[in-house]
């Protein structure tokens, strides 16, 4: 009778030692949003799982020293059962029985289960789990010390920080593992990536240089600038005055019409701009993304000028601008769709020189390195440390680049091969 209540106290220690094993694994691999979700959803076990996710460290030790006092336990148990049957063999016969019994029943089966079913396993171990802890927390405590103590003395500090961007990556982590060849796939991580991105992203890399704005000068004749307007595709336009550098005011499309709407007068010219202009919004280069985003939220603006530190005009930035970076191009009924790149015979890219080195790493998965230039030509020109000719190719981060055209000191048109090879 005492050999079968043993038999029976194992088979129960194993069964606690298998709960505990799947507890490890649920509690590692459940997803932190999809607990969160739940715990918004007003479900109770899923607010238990989420308490010892914040303090996984600590749950993880207390079920690390439960499964290894129960397998212990089980195993002195064993021992004692068959000694008593086999004599000395049974040493050897409870060894090879517990291995095998732990191996498969307390350790194998249970995390395969957990690891298919982390979120599931963790709801509902998750009051058995926090019970756990709250009776092994003074062992738990005098274990984790203790070890710390040791690595201290090994000269490694387990009390160091971690590092405030683990969340980030992640997040980068997971988008990159679901992330498969199929087109919609692919532009959904690019798009999530892009998030990411916004606050390491400056205003001065995807802005519209100064060249490339559409400016007017309000010293024109007030018909030339209404009919210019009415026929442009945009809707707010800079107005400068004696230099275009010195913008004074934004001139909206929409307040135009409302002018002369209003207007008592059928000609045009009579009718004064000035009073319609809006105060230009000046932003450093520097700004990134993700802080232009709320400032534009906050103001409820649409349209900035961007300045270096001397105060300079560097171009402007948009709303429109910034979301791009995020869904990619966004073409309306007025836009002029314009492709980045136009592929030839032999299987080589013609491309714009300016066209962003962004745009073409999110266009064709390239990993263009965009720290030290913005453009396609800037990298050219800056990975060669000089103005390259009409016609001459140079090899820049492993493909090969030939400049089709180029006006003064300009790159305007490149060619550049996907991977290296022989004309």
């Amino acid at each position: 009778m005492a050999l079968w209540l043993t038999f029976g106290t194992v088979l129960i220690l194993i069964f606690l030692s298998a709960l505990l094993s799947a507890s490890e694994i649920a509690l590692i691999g459940s997803s932190r949003s999809r607990i969160h979700h739940l715990v918004k959803k007003k479900n109770l076990k899923a607010s238990i799982v989420e308490k010892l996710l914040y303090k996984l460290e600590p749950v993880i030790g207390a079920i690390l020293l439960g499964n290894t006092f129960l397998n212990i336990l089980a195993t002195t148990l064993m021992t004692g059962a068959l000694i008593k049957i086999f004599g000395e063999k049974g040493i050897v016969y409870a060894t090879l029985c517990m291995m095998f019994i732990i191996l498969l029943f307390a350790e194998v089966m249970p995390k395969l289960y957990a690891v298919r079913y982390p979120e599931k396993s963790a709801l509902f171990l998750s009051f058995f789990i926090s019970k756990l802890i709250i009776l092994l927390k003074p062992f738990t405590i005098f274990i984790q010390k203790l070890s710390q103590i040791i690595w201290k003395l090994a000269g490694i500090n387990l009390n160091t920080p971690k590092n405030k961007n683990e969340h980030e990556e992640n997040l980068r982590g997971a988008i990159e593992l679901h992330r498969n060849e199929e087109p919609e796939t692919h532009e959904e991580s690019h798009m999530l990536k892009s998030i990411l991105d916004l606050d390491d992203v400056t205003v001065n890399e995807i802005l519209i240089h100064r060249k490339d704005m559409v400016t007017i000068n309000i010293d024109q004749p007030t018909d030339n600038i209404i009919n210019y307007i009415l026929s442009s595709p945009y809707t707010r336009y800079p107005m400068w005055e004696k230099t275009p550098e010195n913008i004074i005011g934004i001139l909206h499309a929409r307040d135009v019409l409302k002018a002369l709407r209003t207007s008592h007068t059928k000609k045009t010219k009579h009718i004064d701009l000035r009073p319609l202009l809006s105060q230009p919004w000046y932003i450093p280069k520097s700004t990134s993304l993700f802080d232009q985003l709320q400032a534009f939220r906050k103001k409820k603006e649409h349209f900035a000028f961007v300045i270096d530190e001397y105060g300079a005009l560097q171009g402007i930035i948009t709303l429109e601008d910034i979301l791009e970076e995020i869904v990619g191009e966004i073409n309306d009924e007025h836009d002029t769709s314009s492709q980045i790149s136009e592929e030839q015979a032999d299987g080589s890219l013609v491309i714009k020189g300016h066209t962003t080195l962004r745009d073409l790493n999110r266009k064709f998965s390239w990993d263009l390195p965009d720290n030290d230039a913005t453009t396609l030509a800037g990298l050219v020109l800056y990975t060669c440390r000089i103005i390259p000719k009409e016609g001459q190719e140079v090899q820049v981060c492993g493909f090969r680049i030939v400049i089709l055209e180029r006006q003064r000191n300009q790159l305007t048109k490149l060619k550049i091969y996907p991977s290296l090879q022989e004309k």
